[in-house]
């Protein structure tokens, strides 16, 4: 006969697991960041990387791009001449960009990838972040508290009819990189700038480049016989007279033609007159507005891409 605390112990380790396995299964149901593709309802939460990885299969194209925010930034159903997949992610780097093509870019006609002047490997290896079998991953999403409250303000937020903050196309919903009902602060906007002016100008003198994982990338996608096309976008004016004035235009010729030696399409956007101080939030210098995005895609890098892969299909 079993001890009333016995009896006791074995119910409340009933209840717990119970309630343990109604949090998890809850979690796996709503899914909010759709790490598992179970999400109906929409992502209202932070998850960029876990929702390209799933959409990334299920939406229907026949060109992907990928890179940083700026990339990120423009919306894929604005793009003309292919139907584009938006695969690129907030402080995106060279590794983290290989291992998304290397598991998600198997068709494709076109890949396009913008890579920001300077960039180049990381100094340690982050390791592959889109591998699958992840289980204690998986586990850690499913048992966690902070997912519970982002399947309650999904469901939530459905039910208030608010929309997502993706499109099935991997494109952010909120217009104009957040920046659209924002009202513009210059001072924060300098204090970011001379950011970048000093991260853009660090990056340029540390040579020898690193670019081990642009060349896998090159080599991932000529093995699979997909044309490539790199942009490299429009750096604010500010920063362009900032690299001059540190008289590096030597290192920027060199890191250009690194990475052209590796990728021999390369639309070079770094000092167009798309780099104009308008064309950029004044909060926010490092992103250029969405329009400048869609129109250097569609009058530059896409008619570019058009006759790379009429040449690769001759």
């Amino acid at each position: 006969m079993k001890s009333p605390a016995r009896r006791f112990t074995l119910v409340m380790l009933a209840i717990s697991a119970a309630f343990v396995g109604a949090l998890v299964l809850l979690n796996w149901c709503i899914d909010p960041s759709d790490r598992f593709g179970n999400n109906r309802l929409g992502v209202y939460v932070v998850a960029d990387r876990e929702v390209k990885r799933t959409e990334v299969v299920r939406f229907p194209h026949d060109a992907l791009y990928t890179g940083n925010s700026r990339m990120h930034a423009i919306p894929a159903s604005r793009l003309n001449g292919f139907r584009f997949f938006n695969g690129a992610f907030p402080a995106s780097h060279a590794e983290e960009m290989y291992w998304f093509l290397h598991h998600y870019a198997q068709r494709e006609q076109l890949v396009v990838i913008g890579i920001d002047m300077g960039a180049q490997d990381l100094p340690f290896v982050e390791g592959d972040i889109f591998r699958s079998g992840d289980w204690a991953g998986c586990a850690s999403q499913l048992v966690n508290l902070k997912t519970v409250e982002y399947s309650f303000k999904t469901l939530f937020s459905h039910w208030a009819g608010k929309p997502g903050h993706y499109f099935a196309d991997g494109s952010s919903t909120v217009a104009d990189w957040g920046n659209a009902e924002k009202a513009d602060d210059p001072a924060a906007g300098m204090v970011r700038l001379e950011e970048s002016k000093n991260i853009t100008a660090s990056l340029l003198r540390q040579v020898p480049f690193r670019f081990s994982f642009f060349r896998k990338i090159a080599e991932t996608l000529r093995e699979r016989g997909i044309p490539c096309v790199v942009v490299m976008p429009p750096l604010h004016e500010e920063i362009v007279r900032h690299l001059e004035a540190l008289h590096l235009q030597r290192e920027c010729q060199a890191w250009v033609d690194g990475v052209r030696a590796i990728f021999p399409n390369v639309v070079n956007l770094t000092t167009s007159p798309d780099g104009a101080a308008g064309n950029f939030y004044a909060r926010d210098p490092v992103h250029f507005k969405a329009e400048v995005g869609i129109r250097f895609m569609n009058e530059e890098v896409v008619p570019f891409a058009l006759k790379v892969v009429g040449d690769h299909r001759k």
